[in-house]
């Protein structure tokens, strides 16, 4: 399931995971929403924020033993062009994680 953010508010209804979500940057992971919702106001709410709060998705995976909430950054369609964009934009970003949503 994927929460998308609308106006900074999070829509915390099953939605299905649009179907043009296909490789993205991983921020954050946890397993408490609510976490993963202060991380994302917490850089967006910054005045020198370079984030758009429009380009990011909350992803939800359930396994056997817990949930976990994955913040993703932006879409792209292929592996390589996130990983390029990660290298010449985001410095900031120790390590880079690209997902691969339609694992999901």
């Amino acid at each position: 399931n994927v929460i998308l953010l609308v106006d900074k508010n999070l829509i915390e209804n099953n939605i299905n995971k649009p179907e043009d979500l296909f490789f993205t940057i991983q921020f954050y992971t946890n397993n408490e929403l609510e976490k993963v919702s202060k991380f994302l106001k917490k850089i967006t709410n910054s005045d020198e924020t370079i984030y758009n709060l429009k380009d990011f998705y909350i992803l939800e995976f359930n396994s056997e033993i817990s949930k976990e909430y994955f913040l993703l950054y932006k879409n792209f369609n292929n592996r390589e062009d996130a990983k390029n964009y990660c290298l010449n934009f985001l410095s900031k970003i120790e390590n880079c994680l690209i997902v691969d949503t339609t694992k999901f």
